[in-house]
């Protein structure tokens, strides 16, 4: 196994947003976790619970805390910064305070990894029209897919916004979702290579591979993914911060 960033050839200044459902959070903290300083932020929800996944918390409400945001970068670990606390939610930053915050890491060399979308924990998900809010100046994006969810049946219980999923695909709610029907979608421009910057690396994080079967279907998609991917990741990131088993790097 090898560590995300070692995956991904991660230099201390990459600017990346993750996207999808299926272990989000935990390749942006794991990834994170691979510098001995960094910023994690997001342009979308992120729920009060994934707060103490950091080192510190800081809400990036005006321009008035850029002095406090860039001593943090001197601060070994995570700073976690989120827009407003509202309920069991974090707002996403504001997308021109986010802008400064890319420049301030940039500046202070120091990775910034962003979550551009939310998922309700489900392992598969098809965006809404608004959605992912990625940032049009990442490095790279990574869309994240979680493999478990392959052969439930495609309902709300198993795909965030199944109908969508639904549509995109040709798959019929309720049938069990097939590798194929995943193909179709991380192909489709509505779908996994939905508001992807056209100048940012491309990255399909294939997550929860745990049995061998899942690995066979994991590695037929990858190889599928040449035209749409620069590489290809199949991965256990559950499993600790040297989760990835496997990279298909296309070029």
């Amino acid at each position: 196994m090898m560590y995300l960033r070692q995956a991904i050839q991660a230099d201390g200044r990459i600017q990346v947003a993750l996207v999808g459902a299926g272990g989000k959070t935990t390749a942006a903290f794991q990834l994170a976790r691979q510098f001995s300083t960094s910023f994690v932020s997001a342009s979308a929800h992120l729920g009060v619970h994934q707060i103490p996944l950091g080192d510190r918390h800081i809400v990036f409400a005006n321009t008035s805390q850029l002095e406090e945001i860039n001593l943090l970068t001197k601060e070994p670990g995570i700073t976690l910064i989120t827009g407003s606390v509202e309920g069991e939610k974090t707002r996403g930053v504001d997308p021109v305070l986010l802008t400064t915050l890319s420049k301030i890491a940039h500046k202070n060399g120091i990775p910034l990894i962003i979550e551009a979308d939310g998922s309700r924990r489900l392992p598969l998900k098809a965006p809404a029209p608004h959605e992912p809010p990625i940032p049009p100046w990442v490095d790279c994006v990574i869309v994240v897919v979680g493999m478990s969810g392959v052969g439930k049946p495609l309902t709300d219980d198993n795909v965030f916004r199944a109908e969508t999923y639904s549509r995109l695909t040709g798959l019929p709610i309720g049938s069990p979702v097939t590798s194929e029907s995943l193909e179709i979608f991380l192909r489709h421009p509505e779908g996994g290579q939905k508001n992807i910057p056209p100048c940012a690396r491309r990255i399909l994080l294939l997550n929860q591979v745990d049995t061998e079967e899942t690995l066979i279907l994991a590695r037929a998609i990858a190889r599928g993914m040449a035209m749409n991917f620069s590489t290809t990741l199949i991965g256990q990131l559950k499993c600790g911060d040297n989760g990835i088993l496997e990279v298909y790097d296309f070029g």
